[in-house]
């Protein structure tokens, strides 16, 4: 956790406070096991801006540089050796619920006894109890497809015919430069990537209007703000 923490009252250098409010925050820091690591100041003789972690050991060569443009706080970098897990190859279950029978997802809702469903004291156990009926009832009527690991879903608005038409014409000019190597065709390509890329900004734009135009008469298109936004 990084930030202006604005603490002019603690000497970190021994982790004293000045004020009660200062120790509070010292704290607060020390039963929940934290470490601070800047030890310069960061605004005038003060050190206001923190770097706490609970692990010293994935957080290394913690430096207070020079101002950001405008303001009188420095600069804080850190180096994080951090361990990023493998993501899993498995099958992926997709709810599609604009094609949902709320009818009778709404029907069964209105029968279930709520006041006697919910009547345990505990707020996390009322939780759970409402989670698990609600993820019931969208394996009962809510529709779903299964994707295969490397599956995704495309975005609608890349079926644009004036964006494919900017596809297909970047690609040409991509494999002419690869085939000709010459500067003119290089020119051509980058104009073509540029064209591509403003073309896919309208496509968006225009898929967003149809759909905001559309969920006035279809509330069931929300879903696909949900899905794509």
């Amino acid at each position: 956790m990084i930030g202006d923490f604005n603490f002019r009252d603690i000497d970190w250098s021994d982790n004293s406070a000045h004020s009660a409010t200062a120790s509070t925050f010292l704290d607060c820091v020390s039963d929940n096991y934290l470490h601070q690591l800047v030890t310069e100041p960061t605004r005038e003789k003060y050190v206001n801006d923190l770097l706490l972690t609970g692990n010293t050991s994935v957080v290394h060569d913690t430096k207070v540089r020079e101002k950001f443009f405008g303001s009188d706080h420095k600069i804080i970098t850190a180096k994080l050796d951090l361990f990023t897990p493998p993501i899993a190859n498995s099958h992926r279950q997709v709810f599609q619920y604009s094609h949902g029978k709320y009818t009778y997802f709404q029907a069964e809702v209105d029968q279930m006894d709520w006041q006697s469903i919910l009547s345990s004291a505990s707020v996390h156990q009322n939780w759970e109890t409402f989670k698990d009926r609600y993820f019931l009832l969208v394996q009962n009527y809510i529709p779903s497809k299964t994707f295969k690991p490397g599956n995704y879903i495309k975005v609608p608005w890349t079926r644009d015919r004036e964006l494919l038409k900017a596809k297909r014409k970047k690609r040409l000019a991509e494999i002419e430069y690869a085939r000709c190597n010459l500067h003119v065709h290089k020119i051509a390509s980058d104009k073509a990537k540029a064209i591509y890329q403003c073309k896919i900004l309208e496509a968006k734009a225009r898929y967003e209007s149809r759909l905001a135009r559309g969920i006035l008469q279809n509330p069931k298109l929300f879903q696909l703000c949900e899905e794509f936004f």
